[in-house]
């Protein structure tokens, strides 16, 4: 989205830093929830199964519980487990702007816009940015 530098606001609301704290605290809560489900489904101990997930993405974890399940012949779980991924899919690249770009600010006209910068934000005209938003 192009807009103009002064229709940004460089510094950000309570209720926007809350929201984004709120993002990342759930995201970390699903994204346990999904390491432990593993772990215990597999069979593993706690430390084992730290060890063999490592930094592996949820996206996989996943993956690998509904093969596990369709293995066991589990449909109903293995299909429950599909519908999550899509869900989580669905949200996944706002997870990631929040986590890994910069929040630069907001927008005047519209407050309720956080903006977040790309890693390969580019000056596209000299009183714009490309930017990736997020509300």
């Amino acid at each position: 989205m192009l807009f103009s530098d002064a229709d940004l606001d460089r510094t950000i609301s309570l209720a926007a830093r809350e929201a984004i704290c709120e993002l990342i605290l759930a995201w970390a809560d699903l994204d346990t929830i999904v390491s432990y489900w593993t772990i215990k489904a597999f069979g593993m101990q706690l430390d084992v199964g730290s060890i063999m997930l490592g930094t592996m993405d949820t996206k996989t974890r996943l993956m690998r519980l509904k093969q596990l399940y369709e293995h066991k012949r589990n449909m109903p779980f293995a299909k429950n487990i599909g519908k999550l991924s899509k869900e989580m899919a669905t949200w996944v690249d706002c997870r990631n702007i929040v986590c890994h770009q910069k929040c630069i600010g907001q927008l005047t006209s519209d407050n309720e816009r956080i903006v977040f910068s790309q890693s390969d934000a580019l000056l596209e005209r000299k009183d714009c940015l490309r930017l990736t938003l997020f509300t």
